[in-house]
């Protein structure tokens, strides 16, 4: 029961972020006042509850490396996914997002970390999947939303990646320092 809770509250939470987005922009929210506002509230919560709870703060190199992931990550993979929403439907913009496995795997597999195929066949079934559920909405896109939106999951992508093996502070440190840099 709580992994379909669990499921279930993915699907709607994630799923519905980005029609999420398109009501917060058509609300008058520019693209990204609207990821800046929304990463630093949340990224301040979570770095007070943390330091409530004891946890350190980064080091000056955590935080140089957590900005780097911040502007990769959130800036450019989420900014540029709020940019895009302008102009572009939000189903395209969940299908151009659920590129972002692919990517991963292939500069995963650049890095020498070569997925399996069994791995392989999970991105590809998610993927299709995606593709499913937006079957017959509307993708039309503007050519610069269309370009954000590509953009965007391979900026991502790349910024998880390269994360990897970076001196990093606790992940959720971590989470809290992205998202402070990003919005900031």
């Amino acid at each position: 029961t709580a992994v379909v809770l669990a499921l279930a509250a993915v699907y709607v939470i994630w799923g519905s972020t980005y029609l999420a987005i398109k009501f917060a922009l058509d609300g008058g929210f520019t693209p990204f006042w609207l990821g800046g506002i929304r990463f630093l509230i949340a990224g301040g919560a979570m770095l007070a509850l943390l330091r409530l709870r004891g946890v350190p703060m980064p080091t000056r190199a955590q935080w140089r490396n957590a900005g780097i992931m911040g502007v990769l990550l959130l800036v450019f993979g989420n900014g540029f996914v709020n940019y895009a929403e302008q102009s572009v439907s939000s189903g395209l913009a969940a299908v151009a997002v659920a590129s972002a496995p692919i990517w991963i795997a292939l500069f995963a597999a650049i890095k020498g970390d070569r997925p399996t195929r069994l791995e392989w066949l999970g991105v590809a079934i998610g993927f299709v999947g995606v593709i499913w559920l937006n079957a017959g909405s509307s993708l039309r896109a503007s050519p610069s939303g269309l370009v954000a939106l590509l953009i965007a999951p391979l900026a991502w992508s790349f910024g998880s990646i390269w994360s990897r093996g970076r001196d990093l502070p606790s992940p959720l440190m971590t989470s809290a320092a992205q998202m402070l840099c990003a919005g900031v």
